[in-house]
């Protein structure tokens, strides 16, 4: 699954940082769905490792401002990503696919607490 984030760059932003502000957005938006969809009960949850794996592994940098969530040591954890939302979840806050529902449904907040965290770093 892939989330795409554009980022508009602000005119008062030094050319020499560019770089750097357009990689911290996207990991904040990345970190920021994390802990949203920690903090909101959003993972599927029988025994609790999706959980503890997910917020352990964090967000792990691939590379060339682009960022993956998942939770390392969970083989189960790709199937149950395709489960469907009418699923009888065992967590009643669970969403399918719990991170992009969370960005959807929170994308704004999302996004402007990611320019805005980058803002202060660059600035």
């Amino acid at each position: 699954m892939n989330i795409s984030v554009n980022v508009e760059i602000p005119r008062e932003l030094p050319i020499k940082e560019l770089d750097r502000y357009t990689d911290l957005v996207v990991y904040n938006v990345a970190r920021i769905t994390l802990d949203y969809t920690n903090s909101k009960q959003r993972f599927p949850y029988l025994t609790g490792e999706l959980n503890r794996a997910s917020m352990a592994e964090g967000v792990v940098s691939e590379g060339n401002k682009t960022y993956h969530l998942g939770a390392s040591g969970v083989d189960y954890a790709p199937d149950v990503w395709e489960y469907p939302q009418k699923t009888n979840w065992t967590n009643p806050n669970t969403y399918a696919q719990w991170y992009l529902t969370e960005y959807q449904n929170e994308k704004e907040i999302i996004t402007n607490l990611a320019v805005n965290n980058a803002m202060k770093l660059v600035k």
